[in-house]
């Protein structure tokens, strides 16, 4: 039997932390950077789809649900779902990821999209529904322009991206989530590529996507005081 370990990091809450310490920064396009990439690659994904594909993926800019998120397996999101794309559909809304991160924030989203197919080796075909690395949502708020505000948000399991642009930069890029689990690989995996749709990928035994994350959050731990320890740990 081997021991699964979770670990979260909730960048809405934790940015401040992480970042002081240079964790979170680099994970995203720079706020202020130019978006002419994002902005096209938003647009060619938009126009790859159905009428009834942009339905779901297209959100006005106002609309409340561009406010919600969530990082738990749930049924459906916003937006519209990979595995309802076919295979170039597919590349185009990854480019749209690819163009808001940086290529290290990239291949953490990946690899954390792709740790869904881990997960149903782990647990077996009745975890079928809620374990689906092509179950990540892309949806677009608003018209992608260089002369107007717009967003996306990407979003599934163990993941939350979201980002406002306005007249050719990123204005804002929270809130921000990665967890992942198992934290620690038990063995290695071979599974689909997330990055790189129609691929493959290995995932190596003892690979921790987020190593650097999870030993600052249990050095802050450990630099805690029986006291604050009491205060800060939740069975």
């Amino acid at each position: 039997m081997f021991h699964l370990r979770r670990i979260l990091l909730l960048s809405a809450y934790g940015c401040a932390l992480f970042t002081a310490v240079g964790i979170s920064s680099g994970l995203r396009a720079q706020e202020g950077a130019p978006t002419k990439t994002a902005t096209l690659a938003a647009k060619d994904f938009l126009g790859s789809l159905s009428a009834d594909q942009k339905k779901l993926a297209q959100i006005p800019l106002g609309d409340q649900r561009r406010l919600e998120w969530h990082f738990i397996p749930m049924e459906t999101r916003k937006g519209l779902p990979i595995r309802d794309m076919n295979e170039q559909q597919a590349k185009l809304a990854i480019q749209v990821l690819r163009s808001v991160t940086s290529e290290k924030g990239f291949k953490r989203a990946t690899d954390i999209m792709s740790y869904e197919a881990i997960l149903l080796e782990l647990e077996g075909p009745a975890a079928a529904k809620r374990r689906d690395y092509k179950k990540y949502y892309l949806a677009i708020y608003g018209e992608p322009s260089d002369q107007s505000q717009w967003g996306l948000s990407f979003e599934g399991h163990h993941m939350s991206l979201n980002f406002t642009l306005d007249r050719g930069v990123i204005v804002d890029a929270t809130p921000e989530f990665f967890g992942l689990n198992p934290a620690k690989l038990p063995k290695s995996f071979t599974t689909p590529s997330s990055s790189s749709p129609g691929q493959q990928v290995t995932f190596k035994e003892g690979n921790r996507v987020l190593s650097l994350e999870e030993d600052a959050g249990l050095a802050l731990l450990d630099s805690l005081n029986d006291a604050q320890k009491a205060k800060a740990i939740f069975n």
